[in-house]
């Protein structure tokens, strides 16, 4: 990942120093001073990105010239998403993370990432930019007590607490793909080598409007129809089968996580995106009542399932649903979504980028859906099936990877 940084030297003056570097992004007019009276530091800057791309700055402190310190304590145009522009403003709470009368001179750099080419500096319309990171990935003890005593068969014990660092950004679509969006793209792909790809369904008994989820495509066939997406919106296909563009049959093709076309989540990219920071098992909130009565509220608030659904799916995206953190809708209830992993235990202990399984033959797959009860719309539940099979519970969301 390309990295251009601005400097600033400082002991809590506005001493500043600017950069002039080639590529993009570029950090320039660094400017600093601290607020009079209180123990925080505003920082200027000016961000250009020669390929209109929206970047992810970060602000760094060292008072050795040797060890540089990821500053946590910032807000402004600061983190993923920022685009360019003059002015840009940063305010650092020194005093709540940086011990002045130890280390009273400091110097400061801003750093801008390279980001994905998104038109104007902005996320594509309908997705979110979901950031590299580290999170917990599982249900603990206390959520499975609850999930144990459901009227229905449920065994989370495959849900083991795990540490997961994602080091990939994506974008994750905001809602599941509409059986219209499903009906335009599958059009184009017939016409242009692609095969076996079904009419579809519009959710369970959607109307005429086309924007209830897209369901009853196998996992082989959700591959493919990316692949299709990608090619009519001009990316690189993600899925291969011996080095060509997977448009045929029934076969499991090769990912490439690096390429800029559309992909299935992994499993543990499509957790941490549904939690969104929370570690509840509901991204509003814990879970209360496991089976369908009585209505679990904080699943209510987020999604549709048995308890309100009148066993039927809805259009993706219902205002009357919540959206979580990172404004993603549909992530409990509606229809379950396919992943690209194989489904197997967990690992033992924390793990990088993990991709499923080495070994099985059920691709897994997340979410719960609108004749699900409570205990299997959990952020942390693990449902699988055979890749071939179909249901008109189960449908899909866009990823992409950002490098």
């Amino acid at each position: 990942m390309l990295k251009k940084t601005g400097f600033l030297v400082m002991g809590f003056a506005a001493i500043a120093s600017s950069v002039e570097l080639c590529g993009a992004p570029l950090v320039s007019n660094v400017l600093a001073s601290q607020n009079e009276g209180v123990k925080t530091v505003a920082i200027t800057y000016d961000l250009i990105n020669s390929e209109g791309l929206a970047s992810t700055v970060t602000v760094e402190a060292t008072s050795n010239d040797e060890f540089w310190v990821a500053l946590d304590e910032v807000t402004g145009d600061v983190g993923a998403g920022v685009a360019e522009g003059t002015d840009k403003s940063i305010v650092w709470d020194a005093g709540a993370e940086w011990p002045i009368e130890l280390f009273p001179a400091v110097k400061i750099r801003v750093r801008a990432d390279d980001g994905e080419p998104v038109g104007s500096g902005a996320v594509p319309d309908g997705f979110s930019f979901i950031p590299a990171a580290t999170f917990t990935m599982g249900s603990p003890e206390s959520e499975r007590v609850i999930v144990r005593t459901s009227s229905e068969p449920v065994d989370p014990d495959d849900e083991v607490l795990h540490e997961v660092t994602l080091t990939r950004s994506f974008l994750m679509s905001q809602t599941e793909v509409t059986y219209g969006e499903w009906t335009a793209v599958r059009e184009w792909a017939l016409d242009n080598g692609y095969t076996d790809l079904p009419v579809g369904q519009n959710g369970f008994e959607g109307d005429e409007s086309g924007t209830h989820p897209a369901s009853l495509m196998s996992w082989f066939e959700a591959i493919k129809w990316m692949n299709a997406k990608s090619e009519m919106d001009g990316l690189t296909p993600c899925y291969t089968v011996d080095g060509e563009i997977y448009k045929l049959e029934e076969l499991t093709p090769v990912c490439d996580f690096d390429s800029n076309g559309y992909r299935l989540p992994t499993e543990a990219e499509w957790e941490y995106a549904c939690r969104a920071g929370s570690s509840d098992a509901f991204y509003t909130g814990e879970i209360i009542f496991p089976d369908s009565v009585p209505m679990d509220p904080s699943l209510d608030m987020a999604g549709w399932y048995e308890g309100n659904s009148t066993v039927n799916t809805h259009p993706v995206g219902d205002p009357q649903k919540q959206a979580n953190d990172f404004g993603l809708s549909d992530m409990h209830g509606n229809v379950v979504e396919w992943c690209w992993d194989l489904y197997g235990s967990y690992p033992a202990g924390d793990i990088i980028d993990p991709t499923g399984d080495k070994s099985g033959d059920r691709r897994v797959n997340r979410g719960g859906a609108f004749a699900f009860w409570a205990a299997t719309c959990r952020s942390a539940y693990r449902s699988h099936l055979l890749p071939d099979r179909t249901s008109n519970s189960i449908g899909f969301r866009l990823t992409r990877t950002v490098k």
